[in-house]
């Protein structure tokens, strides 16, 4: 029954308007007549044979005719449930369909696992302080962008992280308590995201939620909170996924380059989780899904509890380490979807990730190919790090990405999928900790032998040594 009303709501994993498991072979015992009633006003597309007639429908009445039939099988659903009269397996199968979202509350807290519960707590003995930067494009209204400030504010080097898509500054709490007292943390929230404005995408150009347009903002917002600070520190930008993308066009676009050229020299490395290339071939199949969704479809997957369900449901499949998988992680994706702006913003923020044809459903290669040989214009010191189970990004786009990108380096971190910093929090902080030391000792070295001005090849000479596979249990592949 959760596959039927799933397949209405056309979340991950199943097929909008599917009716398939109204037949005979998918009824069980207990859900069998509850089964018969629904099937008889299924979604109905055009042209569809129902009772043995051909009923043809007007495309203009195919979108109010289908919310119809979904508010309708909503009210007979909730018509089922309470009338006393129903028959026994019929009352049983309501039951069913309505019982609490089983996965959902087995969720254990984040407070209840010791390790997360403790960097919680060094986060919260933070000093913290929330900067809200105006930013601007030609023709676009002005965007609020939000900046998580923590630490103490004179820490001679900041760390920048930039979270990914269906994400938050929340994306960076574990990491933000790990690191807390060896770094000052900027933790940028998204245009669309968090705390940042979330403009409507028809109030913006056509590409104001793509990673150039973010990674323009992003920029400006950094360079208005350096001038507040009488010192000039050094920025390490981290980033995961979506974010990776946004630092890679931050660094290699000639344009952006130019025009924050000096912003960039106060940049010492990127660390990079999991970063999305531009060269994607295929759709991600649940972020397609939602693309798809719909201020119907929400208002009654929220009411059914289907969303919660599912939401839960792909937070523990996303989690190679069970009790990472928390409730705070599921209800904050959960916000995230049920919150119409937010839900637009991420749809536009998918949308115009990779160059992609629609009308034809496949990659625009030209951009994309264009895109890909800005690569060659990163000339910071570049750690990479992916989950050896990752199931939203493969393992091979790492490789890709190691290879294109001068001086890189690939660890891959084993029993982790993609939200590394979520699931593996000690083993990412010791990564940055690690790689920022190794670009000190690369400065220094290039100093003293002023031989070769450029640092990241003093990084590519070994110097990520067998210590730090030994401390984080990842592997040097490249």
């Amino acid at each position: 029954m959760n596959t039927r009303f799933t397949s209405i709501i056309g979340f991950p994993g199943c097929k909008r308007g599917n009716v398939t498991n109204t037949s005979p072979t998918h009824k069980t015992p207990d859900t069998a007549g509850l089964t018969r009633r629904i099937a008889v006003n299924p979604i109905v597309h055009p042209g569809t044979i129902v009772n043995g007639r051909h009923r043809p429908r007007s495309p203009l009445r195919c979108r109010s005719v289908s919310g119809l039939a979904l508010l309708g099988t909503v009210a007979t659903l909730l018509c089922l449930q309470a009338s006393p009269a129903l028959p026994a397996e019929i009352e049983k199968g309501a039951t069913i369909l309505m019982r609490p979202n089983p996965t959902n509350n087995g969720l254990p807290s984040e407070r209840q696992i010791p390790e997360l519960n403790a960097l919680l707590a060094a986060k919260a003995a933070l000093p913290e302080k929330i900067v809200r930067v105006a930013t601007f494009r030609p023709n676009e209204p002005t965007v609020q962008i939000t900046v998580h400030q923590i630490g103490s504010g004179t820490n001679p080097c900041i760390l920048v992280p930039i979270h990914g898509v269906l994400a938050n500054c929340e994306s960076w709490r574990y990491t933000a308590g790990a690191l807390g007292s060896d770094f000052d943390l900027w933790i940028v929230d998204l245009p669309g995201c968090g705390e940042s404005d979330k403009p409507d995408p028809k109030t913006l150009a056509a590409d104001g939620y793509s990673p150039g347009a973010m990674a323009e903002r992003v920029m400006q917002a950094i360079e208005q909170c350096l001038k507040a600070r009488k010192d000039s520190p050094h920025l390490m930008l981290v980033a995961h996924s979506l974010g990776g993308m946004i630092v890679l066009r931050m660094t290699s676009d000639p344009e952006l380059r130019q025009r924050h050229a000096a912003l960039l020299r106060q940049v010492d490395g990127l660390v990079l989780f999991a970063p999305c290339d531009v060269s994607v071939n295929q759709e991600i199949k649940s972020l397609a899904a939602i693309i798809k969704l719909t201020g119907v479809k929400v208002r009654i997957g929220k009411a059914l509890g289907i969303i919660r369900e599912a939401v839960a449901k792909s937070i523990v499949d996303g989690f190679a380490i069970p009790h990472r998988a928390t409730k705070e992680t599921a209800d904050q994706r959960f916000q995230i979807l049920i919150n119409a702006e937010q839900r637009r913003a991420t749809q536009a923020i998918i949308r115009g990730a990779v160059p992609w044809n629609y009308k034809e459903n496949r990659p625009d290669w030209d951009r994309i190919h264009e895109l890909e040989a800005n690569y060659r214009n990163v000339d910071k010191p570049c750690l990479i790090v992916w989950g050896a189970c990752d199931e939203v990004l493969p393992e091979s786009m790492g490789h890709k990405l190691a290879d294109q990108i001068a001086g890189a380096k690939l660890v891959v971190l084993p029993d982790c999928m993609h939200a590394l910093a979520l699931e593996c929090p000690d083993k990412c902080a010791q990564l940055i900790r690690d790689f920022h030391a190794r670009v000190l000792a690369a400065r220094s070295n290039r100093a003293a032998s002023n031989q070769n001005p450029d640092e990241r090849l003093f990084l590519g000479a070994g110097a990520f040594n067998s210590s730090m596979q030994q401390e984080t249990g990842g592997a040097l592949l490249s």
